[in-house]
């Protein structure tokens, strides 16, 4: 080999060397693909602020007269209390506020539970006034049994709920409530009741579930009394022993008139 020929090859060789280290070195100058570069570690987004013009999402409302769920474990549940507050919810005082200076069925008026009882019966309910006086709340079933009303542990709508004289929570003259709705297969009522509870006006609307202890507030009723389906069919009405008997007191030297509830 001539040295002119020696000196072509060698440089040959060193310009395919220098392209070879070139081809070798570019990834390394270019560096990684965009695919491969690590990603950010995610951050919680702390008091995040909604994007510029997005209008934030109210939080849900319950709707008016929706129903509040009755707690686990619970014997009751108090939906509204007030004249106003029930109201404010889309439940009715059935305007007793307007009439409470009345009498109905010879009641006491005003705060009482009787009197507001025995005006939605009859106002609402379209209930024929009895023609005896029915005494104090935890008298009632006795009495309207004894005259032929139906009485017996079956809730319905426009019933009154009767908790006897003695019961847990109630007093020696017992209480009444009007029965404004019945739950599927019985299982809860919805009442409206007077002369209950600390609100000014002495008015609630509560839900009571069944099956809990007569010792829990507040307890399944006694008994329910349907004055405005009737006379019974024999044998049809129910009724235990009062657990106390008390004596109204006297108006006006007649015989006695309800002053409990």
């Amino acid at each position: 080999m001539s040295a002119r020929r020696g000196t072509g090859v060698l440089a040959r060789r060193l310009r395919a060397s220098a392209v070879l280290a070139i081809a070798a070195a570019a990834p390394m100058l270019a560096g990684p693909p965009a695919s491969a570069q690590p990603h950010a570690s995610a951050q919680p987004q702390v008091g995040a602020q909604p994007e510029a013009g997005a209008e934030p999402q109210a939080s849900a409302q319950p709707q008016a007269g929706a129903q509040p769920q009755a707690a686990v474990g619970s014997a009751s549940w108090v939906i509204c209390t007030g004249y106003a507050g029930c109201a404010a919810r889309g439940h009715s005082d059935h305007g007793y506020p307007r009439h409470a200076r009345a009498s109905y069925w010879r009641m006491t008026e005003g705060n009482e539970c009787t009197n507001y009882v025995a005006y939605v019966e009859a106002r609402v309910f379209h209930a024929r006034r009895p023609r005896y006086l029915l005494g104090n709340a935890g008298q009632w079933a006795a009495t309207a049994a004894a005259h032929g009303v139906v009485v017996n542990h079956v809730p319905s709508r426009g019933a009154v709920a009767e908790w006897d004289g003695g019961a847990p929570g109630m007093g020696p003259e017992g209480h009444v409530a009007v029965v404004e709705r019945v739950g599927r297969h019985g299982r809860y009522i919805v009442i409206s009741q007077q002369h209950i509870g600390s609100d000014r006006n002495g008015y609630d609307w509560t839900r009571i579930n069944a099956g809990f202890p007569a010792r829990d507030w507040q307890e399944w009723p006694d008994h329910f009394l349907h004055f405005r389906h009737g006379q019974p069919h024999h044998g049809h009405h129910r009724h235990r022993q009062h657990r106390g008997q008390h004596r109204g007191q006297h108006r006006h030297g007649g015989p006695a008139a309800d002053t409990s509830g």
